[in-house]
């Protein structure tokens, strides 16, 4: 499926609840297509104490369906200290990858592995705080970048939306193979592992650099 689009928008949804209150609610997001039409849609399950208690360190599950409301991809952690991790199951919930937040003085990084092929790393920048490329054997071969969504999404409901690019870029020929369908959606996960890390509500504000170990 997701080998049909050079790219996808992750836009997240907030509810008014949590605009108004403060109040952390379960995380939505809307996956969209280059012409902007709803193919995917992922929501989060958890508890409504550990995410007013443990923040973005909480244990979590977050779904993605189909729009006839099919599993697709399921994302779940463990309460984590220091490193955040997502472990990928897909339909039928056989195993289909990691997504593992690794330690970076200067700057943001994650691993990504499908179990299928060479795995991708993540690679945030310090001084470009969103921007995320994505690197296989030391290539560019794609790109998340979290997108001004406007002065209304970002001063009153808070929500972010990242653009997720599938191929390099600049547009060059890479002799890196490209991202496989599997590993596309290991790339979607971390899109959301990224704004639950680096962007999740603290302190009643979205944003932040998160460098280091924990982002809170």
């Amino acid at each position: 499926m997701l080998e049909s689009y050079a790219s996808v928008t992750v836009q997240q949804q907030v509810e008014p609840i949590q605009v108004f209150t403060g109040i952390e609610t379960n995380n939505r997001y809307r996956i969209l297509d280059p012409d902007g039409t709803e193919i995917l849609f992922a929501y989060e399950d958890s508890g409504f104490m550990v995410r007013q208690l443990l923040g973005n360190h909480r244990p979590l599950s977050i779904k993605v369906v189909d729009p006839q409301g099919a599993v697709q991809l399921t994302a779940s952690r463990k309460f984590y200290w220091f490193l955040s991790h997502l472990v990928l199951a897909g339909p039928g919930g056989a195993p289909a990858g990691r997504v593992d937040r690794r330690f970076k003085a200067l700057g943001r990084r994650f691993d990504l592995s499908d179990g299928q092929g060479d795995p991708v790393e993540v690679h945030g920048p310090m001084l470009r705080p969103n921007t995320f490329w994505l690197r296989r054997n030391g290539e560019d071969v794609g790109k998340i970048t979290k997108q001004w969504s406007g002065v209304g999404r970002e001063m009153f409901t808070r929500a972010d939306t990242f653009h997720v690019e599938f191929t390099p870029s600049d547009g060059e020929p890479s002799a890196q193979p490209p991202l496989s369908e599997s590993m596309r959606w290991t790339v979607l996960a971390a899109a959301i592992a990224i704004d639950l890390d680096f962007f999740e509500d603290r302190g009643g504000r979205r944003g932040g650099m998160g460098f280091g170990f924990g982002s809170r």
